[in-house]
């Protein structure tokens, strides 16, 4: 009952049923009073139960005060009440030094507070205590200046929350901080955690209201969702889908918030947040229903953008084990065990007999994002294990999220790509000086790929396979789609628009081809198009470097008649730079430039002969 009489000892419930339990007017009220350095385990508290504190006091309906104790596997089915300044959860009113784990607060009414106390669901105020696999359907109706929240009311002093969740009906009828999961969080952690809970407030003013934490100073969000109600706002203050106040070095990270109805009353907020009030908040891989507007941290998607599979995994981040998918839902927690798991990202070392594994859309994206980051992959081995559909739906792998991979010679590609034999279809990108699956490779090795059915359009350089290629080897692939040019019409520009290849730089083609459309919005007239290749020329000074094509074929059609153009390549700087064996072309009219290769028409080019010369010697 006090600090000098308290229960230390270990107590083992055995999952039996405590009922009918009345405790009244106490300093420290519950089962358990007061424990220090406890064990508690394996107790229910069941109905019939009346458990209530003194002004000031400790409520719990199993213990009113906790220090330094471990307490697991406790329900309870009962709502304590408080009075005026208590602590109050419940399931425990106060923790200090604690692990509670896998307990939980199930009633079925409100547990009814006062003024100026802290009330939580399961917990009331924690200190330095850790919660694993905690949960509260409790609801909760709180006071003036009260902290309230679904799970914990108020957590401080290095918390730490691991999947735990909140699904209670909320209401404060006066000012306070309310989160549908904490109240107040002032220098603890909040990860793999959601709240579901209603939320609403009937009056009061400078509120602190939060689908998941109603104030987080100097706290760590990490891995976290709220999908709440906050509605009949009626109080002023700050109001935010995931939290209300943000403050102070916080951060949030791979989390969002989707609330399924955001009022923020006479108040204001946003879906993510409703206030942030420092600047060395961060947040980081966050999103935000833009259902309720636009906010400027974090990062905004539709409600039909939020329950695809590429947001899936845009939020896991490559994560092991964290988020799952639900089809036409919202990604849930993997802990949570309702979703399906999310595919494996770059699995793999990248040796030869243990390449990094390309399976989905959202893998060459992050190839992409780390090349342009200065991770060339350089000695490294990538491996496509199946086909890779981009579409234009937004809504799903879509490529306004995809940049080619490599925009400069610094920030080149320099890997061993090999494609499997698969192809990458239905990429669309509208802007951009090297425009291509590949913007720029160096030192590289792209074998045994097909993009097909693609969409660019370039300012500057564009190739259906790679916009440049320096020092490399590509071999046994293919490109069939649509290419637009519209550079500048300016002396200074060069547009270099090829089927396959923009610009050739001391590299190799060995068994390619492309069928493309290329088409011309400027009429610049040192343009290159090239059904193939559209310029081959060395960049380093020395002109006597060569590049080679061979057993090889364009089939591109229409070519624009503009600039420099051929059905095979389109500008080659001289005619030393360009070794070509048993290479073929559509035999097209008015074409201004004839480097090689042998100019087939269309019924020669499908015929069995024609493989068979293109096979030349080789092996089938």
């Amino acid at each position: 009952t006090s600090n000098d009489r308290n229960f230390q000892g270990n107590f083992d419930g055995r999952g039996y049923t405590l009922s009918s339990v009345t405790i009244s007017s106490r300093n420290y009220a519950g089962i358990f009073g007061y424990i220090s350095g406890a064990s508690i385990k394996n107790v229910r508290i069941g109905g019939g139960s009346n458990i209530s504190s003194n002004v000031g006091g400790y409520t719990g309906a199993l213990v009113g005060y906790a220090v330094n104790s471990t307490i697991d596997s406790c329900n309870s089915t009962v709502n304590p009440s408080g009075n005026n300044g208590c602590r109050l959860g419940g399931l425990i009113g106060y923790a200090n030094g604690c692990a509670i784990n896998n307990c939980s607060s199930t009633g079925t009414s409100n547990i009814n507070t006062y003024p100026n106390g802290y009330y939580g669901g399961l917990v009331g105020y924690a200190d330095n205590t850790t919660f694993y696999r905690c949960y509260s359907t409790a609801g909760i109706s709180g006071s003036n200046n009260s902290k309230l929240g679904g799970l914990l009311g108020y957590i401080t002093n290095n918390c730490l929350i691991n999947e735990c969740y909140s699904t209670g009906i909320i209401n404060i009828n006066a000012y306070g901080y309310v989160g549908g999961l904490v109240g107040q969080s002032i220098g603890s952690q909040i990860s793999k955690s959601y709240s579901t809970s209603s939320i609403s407030s009937s009056n009061g003013s400078n509120n602190r209201v939060g689908g998941l934490v109603g104030s987080a100073d100097n706290t760590i969000i990490n891995n976290c969702y709220s999908k709440v109600t906050i509605a009949n706002m009626n109080g002023l203050g700050y109001v935010g889908g995931l939290i209300g106040d943000i403050e102070n070095g916080s951060t949030v990270s791979n989390s969002y918030s989707a609330p399924l109805n955001f009022t923020t009353g006479n108040g204001t907020g946003g879906a993510l947040y409703g206030y942030s009030n420092s600047n060395s908040n961060s947040y980081i891989n966050s999103y935000y229903q833009d259902s309720w507007g636009n906010q400027s941290n974090g990062s905004s998607r539709t409600p039909a953008d939020m329950k695809t599979l590429q947001f899936a995994i845009d939020l896991n981040a490559c994560q092991t084990n964290i988020w799952s998918r639900i089809v036409n839902d919202y990604p849930v927690l993997y802990w949570e065990g309702t979703g399906t798991d999310l595919p494996s990202c770059f699995d793999g070392t990248g040796t030869l007999n243990d390449p990094i594994r390309i399976r989905y859309a959202i893998d060459l994206i992050r190839i992409s994002n780390n090349v342009a980051g200065g991770t060339t992959y350089s000695g490294l081995y990538l491996l496509v294990e199946n086909d890779i559909n981009f579409t234009t739906n937004p809504n799903d792998d879509s490529s306004q999220y995809f940049n080619p991979i490599g925009n400069s010679y610094t920030n080149s590609f320099r890997g061993n790509f090999n494609g499997g034999g698969h192809k990458i279809s239905n990429l669309t990108i509208n802007s951009g000086t090297y425009v291509g699956l590949f913007g720029y490779i160096s030192g590289a090795t792209i074998d045994s790929l097909g993009i097909e059915d693609f969409t660019y359009t370039s300012n500057r350089l564009g190739g259906g396979l790679v916009a440049y290629a320096h020092n490399s080897t590509i071999n046994y692939s293919y490109s069939i789609g649509k290419l637009t040019s519209t550079g500048n019409n300016s002396s200074s520009e060069y547009p270099e628009i090829g089927g396959l290849i923009a610009h050739l730089d001391k590299s190799t083609l060995n068994n390619c081809y492309a069928r493309v459309r290329i088409y011309d919005q400027t009429g610049n007239t040192r343009s290159s198009f090239g059904g193939l290749v559209a310029h081959i020329q060395p960049q380093d000074g020395n002109y006597y470097y060569i590049s080679y094509i061979n057993n090889s074929y364009a089939a591109s059609y229409p070519i624009p008649h503009v600039g420099d153009y051929g059905s095979l390549l389109g500008y080659v700087r001289n005619d030393y730079n360009f070794s070509e064996t048993n290479s073929y072309h559509y035999d097209l009219s008015g074409m201004n430039r004839d480097y090689g290769g042998t100019a087939k028409d269309s019924t020669e080019m499908k015929s069995g002969c024609f493989v068979v010369n293109l096979n030349g010697s080789q092996p089938s």
